[in-house]
């Protein structure tokens, strides 16, 4: 195998960084090995109430804000709104190819590998509405390690999704993990399928020093685990037409928690068919593999002769997952009159306990939310693993700032949440922000309906 290039952090040819100025620009190629245009933000169709209704029965059925007419137009809205984040403007500009080809993640932890995301939303959306989407900036941080073979970036893309009156409705910032390779020779592969078998080839030279990834063991379920789940359960409130002001709140404040049954195969599916950007039918297939196509998703055989992505039968949750059992805990808390503008979650991948530390720690250039909650600082807890089913969710939020925005004037509230399972493993982290009515009769936000 040729000799791969080592790379110093943010230190570039002078054609790298002629590069990597113009993208940051918004100018010049996409990358090469892909058609113009793909990754890019396009349009969304019409949101249609079908789509509104399932999503909602999909993630939060028993609040009828999402689905119930009757009830949602004598609310401040006037008509049932979609949930929180069933539409997000994202965003996947590629790099130019003067910086190196993919290359695979390193087996080894990096530090902040996971994926970071925030939304921003402006406007409700009700059923007719439509989008238009487009890149507004991209920026990057260079994280590689001095002497390494791969260079290691973090892709900040920032988009904006207005609907058919013009108004913006949401801004999205995707913060995407990026690795590179460069042949010492420049003889760099130029197309989609030669970076794909020449990637093959490296897992397959490096096959030696590489481990197996790390699988958590499944918890297994007790009589008293179902209690505990239970006692959530009945004590879930949802404050609906029960308007919670502003000056009520208090940093430190802590919204009862919401839980999830143990997630299984078929619960995955259903809550990824149901996320509008993400569906069951999209991405590589078993028979893709079976039958020898080009493939970037590893499969594998398990015991009970089912070829799957995982091979233990564990389903992997896709990113979104505990974000929106999250969500329920921030709408629960809000109410009807709340809007929620801000949704930010990340994850991580799998580490052996004994490799596992905080990928977003304070010196991180996105330190993490959970440090903003003392308790959890002070016990050292951060994101650990990647959530997979059977696992619950016990979802926790806390109330770390309130503030007016200076640009709206909205009455803020800002909140940290996660996602625990039963053996305190978090699989999830959150920030949300809320904007809440007054008590002078300020209401969350101001709209065109």
């Amino acid at each position: 195998m040729r000799e791969l290039m080592t790379f110093k952090r943010n230190v570039y040819t002078p054609e790298e960084q002629a590069a990597l100025d113009a993208w940051r620009k918004l100018e010049g190629p996409s990358f090469p090995a892909m058609p113009v245009g793909v990754g890019q933000p396009k349009d969304y169709d019409v949101v249609s109430g079908f789509e509104m209704y399932w999503y909602a029965k999909g993630w939060d059925k028993d609040n009828p804000l999402w689905y119930d007419y009757s009830y949602a137009k004598d609310t401040w809205y006037g008509d049932v709104p979609a949930m929180p984040a069933m539409r997000e403007p994202m965003g996947m500009s590629m790099f130019p190819a003067e910086l190196g080809w993919e290359a695979f993640p390193p087996s080894t932890p990096m530090l902040g590998d996971g994926y970071d995301f925030e939304l921003y939303y402006y406007q409700p959306i009700f059923a007719g509405d439509s989008f238009t989407t487009k890149i507004v900036g991209q920026e990057c941080t260079d994280l590689t390690v001095d002497g390494s073979t791969i260079r290691y970036f973090i892709r900040v893309i920032t988009t904006e999704m207005y609907n058919q009156k013009g108004k913006l409705v949401a801004r999205g910032v995707f913060h995407w993990p990026t690795f590179l390779h460069k042949f010492a020779d420049g003889n760099d592969p130029k197309t989609r399928d030669e970076i794909m078998q020449v990637r093959q080839e490296l897992m397959k030279a490096n096959m030696g020093s590489r481990t197996e990834r790390y699988v958590r063991p499944a918890h297994v379920y007790t009589d008293a685990d179902w209690e505990i789940l239970k006692g959530i359960w009945a004590n879930e409130k949802i404050r609906g037409k029960e308007t919670l002001y502003w000056e009520d709140v208090n940093v430190g404040d802590e919204p009862l928690p919401t839980a999830e049954n143990p997630i299984t195969d078929y619960d995955a599916g259903r809550y990824t068919g149901m996320h509008h950007t993400v569906g069951t039918l999209s991405g590589d297939t078993v028979k893709d593999y079976v039958m020898g196509k080009r493939v970037e998703r590893r499969f594998y055989k398990r015991e009970d002769g089912v070829i799957d992505v995982q091979k233990d039968n564990r389903t992997h949750f896709l990113n979104f997952i505990g974000r929106n059992f999250c969500l329920r805990t921030i709408t629960n808390w809000c109410g009807d009159d709340g809007f929620v503008r801000k949704v930010g979650w990340r994850m991580v991948n799998d580490y052996k306990p004994e490799e596992q530390f905080n990928h977003f720690p304070e010196d991180h250039f996105r330190p993490s939310w959970l440090l903003k909650v003392p308790y959890l600082k002070e016990a050292g807890k951060f994101i650990n693993t990647h959530g997979a089913g059977p696992d619950c969710a016990i979802c926790k939020a806390y109330v770390t700032e309130k503030f007016i925005d200076e640009d709206t004037g909205d009455h803020m509230v800002m909140l940290t949440a996660w996602c625990e399972d039963l053996d305190g493993n978090i699989f999830q982290e959150c920030e949300f922000s809320v904007a809440l009515p007054t008590r002078d009769g300020q209401p969350a936000i101001k709209f065109e309906k």
